[in-house]
């Protein structure tokens, strides 16, 4: 038996491994950076309802009180739309990196097949 064949199969599964840690890594940032959306999304949604009690309890007309709740409407559409993009841009630059390690991934096996 090719004393090298253990080192080669040690080398692959250490390699396979290492791809796997880098994915994880990539998906644990990705989760941060989602995280991130979602807390600055919360913090201003708490921000904004407070404001939007302030100018209810301060309205004395009809008009007043629609104005502040039509305000608070079209700025959460607004919001909303940031807020996903946000979250579509963390998960797909996690997406893209995990697409390109794997990429990488292979061609590092196919040159050690070559070289085996």
């Amino acid at each position: 038996m090719d004393s090298s064949r253990p080192e080669q199969i040690l080398d692959a599964w250490k390699h396979q491994v290492e791809a796997g840690v880098r994915a994880m890594d990539t998906l644990v940032a990705a989760t941060a950076k989602m995280r991130e959306v979602q807390l600055g999304a919360a913090n201003e949604t708490h921000q904004r309802a407070l404001q939007l009690q302030k100018a209810l309890s301060d309205a004395t007309t009809p008009q007043e009180i629609w104005q502040a709740q039509w305000d608070w409407a079209l700025a959460c559409s607004g919001r909303s739309m940031a807020y996903w993009r946000g979250l579509f841009e963390a998960a797909g630059q996690a997406g893209g990196e995990i697409a390109r390690q794997a990429q990488e991934e292979t061609g590092k096996t196919a040159r050690r097949r070559e070289k085996a």
